[in-house]
C-alpha cells in the first residue's frame, strides 16, 4: 500500500512540475539584463548619484549668474478736514463765570 501511495505522489509531483513550467514566462537575455539593471541596489545608487551631480552642477552655474530683484509698492491716501460750511451754535458761552460766596 505504501508503494502505491508513493507512486501516486511521485506522479502528481511530476505532473505539477511539468504543467507549472508551461505557464512560466520565458526571458530573453535582454529581459534578464533589464531586470538586473532595475533591481540591483548599486546601480540604483549610482543613478541617484548621477542625478544629484546634475542638480549640483546646475546650482553651481546659478551661483555665477547675476541676480535680479524687483519690488513695487503703491499706496494712495486721502486727507480730509472736517469743517462745517456754517457756524453751529452750541448753547454754551465761551467765558467762565465765577461767583464768590
Amino acid at each position: 500500500m505504501k508503494l502505491f501511495w508513493g507512486k501516486v505522489t511521485f506522479i502528481l509531483a511530476l505532473i505539477m512540475i511539468m504543467t507549472g513550467s508551461g505557464f512560466a514566462k520565458k526571458l530573453t537575455l535582454n529581459d534578464c539584463i533589464d531586470l538586473a539593471l532595475k533591481n540591483r541596489a548599486s546601480i540604483i545608487r549610482a543613478q541617484g548619484s548621477e542625478q544629484l551631480a546634475k542638480a549640483s552642477q546646475r546650482s553651481a552655474l546659478g551661483a555665477f549668474l547675476p541676480n535680479l530683484s524687483v519690488s513695487y509698492n503703491y499706496s494712495k491716501g486721502r486727507e480730509t478736514s472736517i469743517s462745517p460750511p456754517y457756524s453751529v451754535a452750541t448753547g454754551y458761552e465761551p467765558s467762565i463765570d465765577t461767583f464768590v460766596v
